[in-house]
């Protein structure tokens, strides 16, 4: 957990202190929460800052009680404006369970440890599968330009892709036009603003397109979704 400690610019006390631990030990499939000083989150508006750094999204979950004001005035002192702008609101009001997007964390840049840390999980396709979508009634397909992103864990149970143009929560089927190989994964987010070309279709992390064949930065990617 050193490694996931240092990635986040946090420590491991502190990250056992909010999760309520006694060790370092971290059972596969489990979520941890990770301790960020909000002051650090940064606006999406501000593209010069994303210069030097990786950037990851981070959403708040609506409860319920929370208002536009409390939650631009009190919890994050932000122009509402900008959030509802980002997030697409057009009015003040805020459904219970809906992610906002708050704004981007940046994270370290650091080598992945030798050995496998804790968290890293045997990948198993059974576990997301395009089909597990179809309540949504449209398969869609399209096809375009791809760049990795640095995550944080060495595997995950399915890929984890950032997208502007395909909604989040999607399960997509990515596939490697040249190979045919393919790989299940889900929306979690937004590209950040300023970093990347406006033309990407997704981001995609760096093992998840190495397990597709891709082994350029930026490469060209089929996808399938329903809508």
């Amino acid at each position: 957990m050193n490694y996931i400690a240092s990635y986040y610019g946090t420590s491991l006390t502190a990250i056992r202190e909010i999760n309520g631990m006694t060790d370092s030990q971290v059972k596969a499939n489990k979520t941890i929460k990770i301790p960020i000083p909000y002051n650090r989150i940064k606006s999406p508006l501000l593209r010069s800052s994303f210069e030097k750094y990786s950037f990851i999204p981070v959403f708040y979950k609506v409860k319920k009680g929370d208002t536009i004001y409390k939650l631009f005035r009190i919890y994050f002192p932000r122009d509402s404006n900008e959030i509802k702008n980002i997030n697409s609101i057009k009015t003040n009001i805020i459904k219970i369970d809906s992610k906002l997007l708050i704004g981007y964390y940046p994270v370290q840049h650091i080598e992945k440890p030798s050995t496998n840390i804790v968290l890293q999980t045997n990948r198993n396709k059974d576990t997301l599968s395009l089909t597990s979508d179809k309540s949504k009634n449209v398969l869609v397909t399209v096809s375009g330009a791809a760049k990795t992103f640095d995550s944080p864990f060495e595997k995950t149970e399915y890929a984890y892709v950032l997208s502007n143009k395909i909604p989040e929560h999607s399960v997509v089927e990515l596939t490697n036009p040249m190979s045919n190989k393919k790989l299940t994964g889900k929306v979690i987010g937004k590209i950040p603003p300023g970093k990347y070309p406006l033309d990407i279709l997704l981001l995609l992390a760096k093992n998840d397109a190495l397990d597709l064949g891709f082994l350029d930065l930026k490469f060209f990617v089929s996808v399938k979704y329903y809508k």
